[in-house]
C-alpha cells in the first residue's frame, strides 16, 4: 500500500496542538515563547514553521494499524434526519459505528469506479482509504469490537 499522510499536527512548546486538515487550511499561532508556528498543507503534503522546537505528530498509513485508527478520520455533517444533521464533525475510525465504516467504503467504492472511467491510470488516495477502511473491519473482527449506531 502507498504511504498516506492521515494526520497532520505538531505541537508547540507550549502544549497546543496544530492540525491541517485540507490543502489549504493553514494555521497559525503564536506560543508562549514569542515564537510563531505554522501548519499547511491537510492530508496532501505538509508544510510547517522550522522553529526546532515544535514535535512533529504526523500519522502515515503505513504506521501500525492500532495507530492508525485512532487518527484517521472522515469527517462530515452528520446522518440527515437526525437531531444534530448539519453541525461539522470529524470522527476517527475507532470511533465510528460498523454502519458508518460499511458506507464509507460503499461511498468510496462508487467514487473510485467513477474516477477510474475519468481517469484510467487510477492510483488514487481514494483505494487508500478504502484499504484503511477495510483494515478497520478486519481489525474489529479480530478484536470483537462491534460499534452500533448511538
Amino acid at each position: 500500500m502507498e504511504r498516506k499522510l492521515v494526520y497532520n499536527a505538531i505541537r508547540t512548546p507550549d502544549g497546543k496542538v496544530l492540525e491541517s486538515w485540507s490543502r489549504h487550511d493553514y494555521n497559525v499561532y503564536q506560543d508562549a515563547n514569542g515564537k510563531k508556528y505554522m501548519i499547511d498543507g491537510g492530508l496532501s503534503y505538509h508544510r510547517r514553521s522550522n522553529n526546532g522546537d515544535e514535535v512533529e505528530l504526523c500519522v502515515y498509513s503505513d504506521e501500525p494499524f492500532e495507530k492508525v485508527r485512532q487518527f484517521a478520520s472522515r469527517a462530515g455533517y452528520g446522518k440527515p434526519n437526525s437531531k444534530d444533521y448539519g453541525v461539522f464533525r470529524r470522527t476517527t475510525y475507532q470511533n465510528m459505528s460498523d454502519e458508518y465504516v460499511a458506507n464509507a467504503i460503499r461511498f468510496l467504492k462508487d467514487l473510485e469506479q467513477g474516477m477510474n472511467a475519468l481517469h484510467p491510470e487510477g492510483g488514487s488516495s481514494v483505494a487508500i482509504e478504502i484499504g484503511l477502511l477495510e483494515k478497520e473491519v478486519e481489525y474489529r473482527k479480530e478484536h470483537n469490537i462491534i460499534i452500533k449506531e448511538n
